[in-house]
């Protein structure tokens, strides 16, 4: 009986396909259910998400590949937002889109997300850490505390900024959230620091069905030029949609709960105009079609820096100003400069993606405040932008442009 068992799995497992045997091993996918409220508050962050995209792309340096991750600075606003009142606050909504929303109400957003992501996909490695570092001369609000541990899971922790060992203890967390891609946000120890408020995401997983090593093709630069480079290759029936000047595939990851949207200029257009024509609405799963695509594209690893990111959202609302006279999360009034950054990694490859984020907001007392199925072909040749995403919401995690 042992032997017939055993010769039947043989027969099983050798009659299956290597991607149905793959499939087989895949869990299922656990979709992200929101409420109504929770899915207006994500839609109206998918715009806010393009827009602080489009604004670190109109700065970009000539030559740059730039990668940002959205929802690293959407959670790191939301922690925020819970720490401002008048002004600052009311414009800081205004800036994502959410003016009307309680922020209680975006907290719960934030940890419903938070929680599914992490759950809908096991094969999947995704992670979100929060931590809010504060100088201990001061006394933190206790209601701040408590929003930040029971709503973001943050560690709140009093520090010496006098002292060298806050700066490595700080980049040590950072290495640790983020699996060693980012491992140092600060330099040098600074005395006058009141807080880093910082958010930390690592994402890594495997492509539904792995690229194959492909031939040399041209690749166009930014500037013209051309570059013999090896391509990734592969053909699949996915999601698909295109526009006059673009077209947009679906690249899943494993089971499907995430993805990597494709998003490529097309011949007579560059990666601005798209910028300029993109609607969020086109990127919605639900609004592409299923179809035949053979698609080719260059291998890549780069790090990026956004620095000076207040200062792109004060370009989205130019009355907002974050004035650390209506920042209320100390029970202590507090003055100084405040700066938001951003530093990213991603590495893409035949076997998947990995990426990570670290967002930080800090404000500084040493100075003073500054102000049909048809067949497709997808040749990334020139270049092109990308967003990965969490399907069941359509939700941007990262969101990028290489083309150097």
């Amino acid at each position: 009986m042992k032997k017939v068992l055993l010769f039947l799995l043989g027969v099983v497992l050798f009659g299956c396909s290597d991607d149905e045997q793959i499939a087989n091993t895949r869990s299922e996918a656990e979709p992200i259910e929101l409420d109504g409220k929770q899915a207006d508050i994500n839609a109206n962050l998918q715009v806010f998400s393009w827009d602080f995209f489009s604004q670190i792309y109109l700065d970009k340096e000539v030559g740059e590949n730039i990668v940002v991750s959205p929802i690293s600075l959407e959670m790191n606003l939301g922690m925020l937002l819970n720490g401002l009142k008048g002004n600052s606050k009311q414009e800081l909504l205004k800036v994502l889109h959410l003016q009307g929303y309680e922020t209680s109400e975006i907290d719960r957003f934030f940890k419903k997300m938070m929680d599914g992501i992490q759950k809908t996909d096991k094969q999947t490695t995704f992670s979100s850490a929060n931590s809010f570092w504060f100088n201990e001369k001061y006394k933190v609000v206790k209601d701040f505390s408590s929003v930040l541990k029971e709503n973001y899971g943050a560690e709140v922790e009093d520090v010496d900024f006098a002292d060298s060992k806050t700066k490595d203890e700080i980049n040590k967390w950072c290495a640790q959230q983020t699996k060693q891609r980012i491992p140092m946000i600060i330099n040098d120890t600074n005395p006058g620091m009141l807080f880093y408020l910082i958010n930390a995401i690592y994402f890594d997983s495997t492509w539904e069905k792995p690229f194959e090593k492909g031939d040399s093709e041209m690749f166009t630069y930014e500037n013209g030029t051309q570059k013999s480079i090896k391509m990734m290759k592969k053909s699949g029936n996915w999601l698909f949609t295109e526009r006059d000047s673009y077209m947009v595939c679906s690249m899943p990851y494993t089971n499907g709960s995430f993805s990597m949207l494709l998003i490529l200029p097309k011949e007579g257009y560059q990666a601005q105009d798209v910028i300029v024509k993109l609607e969020t609405e086109d990127l919605l799963l639900s609004r592409m079609y299923k179809t035949d695509v053979h698609v080719w594209m260059p291998d890549f690893q780069y790090v990026y820096f956004a620095g000076d990111i207040y200062g792109k959202l004060r370009n989205m609302n130019t009355d907002f100003v974050l004035n650390p006279n209506e920042m209320v999360m100390f029970e202590q009034t507090v003055n100084g400069s405040v700066f938001i950054a951003q530093k990213n990694y991603i590495k893409v490859d035949e076997r998947g993606t990995e990426a990570a984020a670290v967002t930080y907001t800090g404000l500084d007392s040493s100075a003073g405040p500054s102000f049909e199925r048809k067949f497709v072909e997808m040749h990334l040749d020139h270049p092109f932008l990308y967003s990965i995403i969490e399907t069941s919401t359509n939700t941007p995690l990262f969101i990028g442009y290489y083309g150097n």
